[in-house]
């Protein structure tokens, strides 16, 4: 059985929707009393997995003007953390876009990357995507690409690729990206 549980931020009353396999709570806006669990229901359906169980939390619901907003969310699993923002135009979901992921390093493999993100205002998020490998390879690794006894990921030189990527929310829901590097 899957449970996704999600939630909310800077909501005072949270009620809690739950069915046979998904566990959902979501906010009561205070002044109005109206429920968005639309929009949990869909963050919901983008991150249903057969295969573990997931966690997300909505962490900033910014409204752009009358028929435009968008959400940053998150999904966590017991070894990895990704970030997403999904924008909705006249309340229909757009694409999401993924912003940082975080897996556990796994030492014993020669390979690692990573994305991290930050913002400078709520229509502007600079992505940074992480790609390291070992520098010298013919030194600490085998034929087959494992590393030799005594190496791991800590104890030897690395190089890392960095990509840059500038994603902008539009004021017409659209997200445009911009690679920099």
């Amino acid at each position: 059985m899957i449970f996704i549980i999600i939630y909310a931020c800077n909501n005072s009353v949270k009620q809690k929707k739950q069915s046979s396999d998904i566990t959902v709570i979501h906010p009561v806006d205070s002044t109005s009393k109206i429920t968005y669990a639309w929009i949990f229901d869909t963050v919901a359906n983008r991150t249903h997995s057969p295969y573990e169980q997931r966690t997300a939390e909505i962490e900033k619901n910014v409204r752009l003007n009358d028929s435009v907003f968008y959400v940053l969310y998150s999904v966590h699993t017991s070894v990895n953390r990704t970030e997403y923002l999904l924008s909705f135009i006249n309340n229909r979901a757009q694409k999401e876009v993924m912003i940082s992921e975080g897996p556990d390093a796994d030492l014993s493999i020669p390979h690692y990357d990573f994305t991290e993100y930050k913002s400078s205002n709520d229509t502007l998020y600079e992505v940074f995507h992480y790609d390291q490998t070992v520098k010298y390879p013919e030194k600490v690794l085998t034929k087959d690409g494992q590393f030799k006894e005594g190496s791991d990921f800590e104890n030897v030189d690395i190089k890392t690729d960095t990509t840059h990527v500038r994603i902008r929310i539009l004021h017409n829901g659209f997200i445009v990206h911009d690679t920099i590097k």
